[in-house]
């Protein structure tokens, strides 16, 4: 998340998207399959690139899903981060939860305000 945020900050656009698709995209997703084996018992499989997942998230979900998908403006992908980071959180408790780990909810929200202290200095630079 620090490099997307960097690479935001600095209008360096591909070095964001780079990272925001291929880091953070793939934990995401990695976490949507963790999900899809609870809510299915483990007994389907999600399907290349979770073709499935619409399957077993709630529409609301799904929907938030899709907004994590950012054209390359800016703007929209300071949104679809954000909104990508908030899915991972509410999917990694349904994870914690089922098998007993421990959030890391200290580290979540030093990055959070972080994140969200730098996006606000971003959008008053634009003013």
């Amino acid at each position: 998340m620090p490099y997307v945020i960097k690479g935001l900050e600095r209008g360096e656009i591909l070095y964001a998207k780079h990272f925001l698709e291929v880091g953070l995209r793939n934990q995401l997703m990695l976490m949507l399959t963790w999900v899809f084996g609870i809510r299915t018992k483990f007994k389907r499989n999600p399907g290349r690139a979770g073709k499935h997942f619409q399957e077993i998230l709630a529409p609301n979900t799904w929907s938030r899903l899709l907004e994590t998908y950012s054209s390359a403006d800016p703007y929209d992908t300071w949104k679809g981060l954000l909104e990508m980071c908030d899915l991972f959180r509410e999917l990694a408790h349904e994870v914690v939860e089922q098998f007993g780990f421990e959030y890391p909810e200290q580290d979540d929200s030093r990055v959070t305000l972080y994140f969200l202290r730098i996006f606000k200095e971003w959008r008053n630079d634009l003013s």
